[in-house]
């Protein structure tokens, strides 16, 4: 029996909070560009971009089959989660694939505070087979844990419904048990052949990240690479957003941008700032050590 081809792809896996909603909404711009060179983009949806069919749907499709309870209930899920990816790849059968979607590795932390990006192993796992694809390459940039951390709770708290106050997880943030090595060790034991190259959003640039995914001579217009977008909630938009009575993305996008002006929500002390850089610091030695991945300081 002939082993089915799977499509070559590129996996941008954010992470979350670290300029991935930029790349992508430049991505979403040049998109003729960009299929001119044989690339099919599949990003997510944003603030304005809600309704549109996007990569989420089965990104969550493939998401609720890993967390399906009985085997019947997995197969079901599986076979939408396999039917929405094929729609959304069926317009471009002939092109290489880019996706972009922070969300593959689900969630940063739990609600308890101490996983870090607990479900990540369970989600990236089986993606290739379930799609049809063969990851080539991934792309992964992290973030200082201190700015990451808060700036993910911010979100969350926004959003998520089921979020408790900060000071209420505070100390098991701060020891959570596992860091950007282990988490780099998870995508490379689930992605064993792809090139992946990891890079720090403090020194990344938009003009690096795209000469990575289309080479040097790629291109594309990058003349909105500046503009902020996503940005965190201040401390008066999360108040905002939990005072709501229904968390409605569309009305929680449009407090954000009410309140941008307001206060940095800044819950850590400057002990838990130092504490949470030098573990940083220590991490990125290690994953500069690391062989098999291209760690970009």
């Amino acid at each position: 029996m002939t082993a089915t081809l799977r499509r070559p792809a590129t996996l941008h896996l954010g992470a979350h909070r670290t300029g991935t909603t930029r790349l992508q909404r430049l991505l979403d711009q040049n998109r003729p560009r960009i299929e001119a060179l044989g690339v099919l983009v599949l990003t997510p949806p944003r603030a304005g971009k809600r309704d549109a069919r996007t990569i989420r749907e089965a990104v969550r499709a493939t998401q609720r089959a890993a967390d399906a309870k009985t085997p019947f209930r997995r197969f079901l899920r599986r076979r939408t989660a396999r039917a929405a990816f094929q729609e959304l790849v069926a317009v471009r059968i002939d092109a290489r694939l880019l996706i972009s979607e922070e969300n593959l590795l689900g969630p940063t932390v739990t609600p308890d505070g101490l996983a870090f990006y607990p479900k990540a192993d369970r989600y990236l796992s089986g993606i290739e087979r379930l799609w049809g694809v063969e990851a080539q390459a991934i792309q992964l940039t992290i973030r200082s844990y201190a700015s990451f951390l808060v700036s993910s709770y911010a979100i969350r708290a926004a959003y998520a419904e089921a979020m408790p106050p900060f000071d209420a997880i505070r100390d098991r943030m701060m020891r959570f048990e596992k860091g950007w090595p282990e988490l780099v060790a998870t995508i490379r034991a689930c992605f064993p052949t792809a090139a992946l190259t990891v890079r720090r959003f403090e020194t990344s640039t938009i003009d690096a990240q795209l000469t990575a995914l289309f080479g040097d001579d790629h291109g594309l217009d990058t003349t909105l690479a500046e503009e902020v977008v996503n940005a965190a909630p201040t401390t008066q938009a999360i108040a905002a957003a939990q005072a709501l009575p229904n968390r409605v993305r569309e009305e929680i996008d449009a407090l954000i941008a009410r309140h941008a002006g307001g206060d940095r929500f800044d819950p850590l002390s400057a002990d838990e700032k130092a504490a949470l850089e030098a573990r940083y610091q220590a991490d990125c030695a290690r994953l500069a050590a690391t062989q098999g991945i291209d760690f970009v300081a």
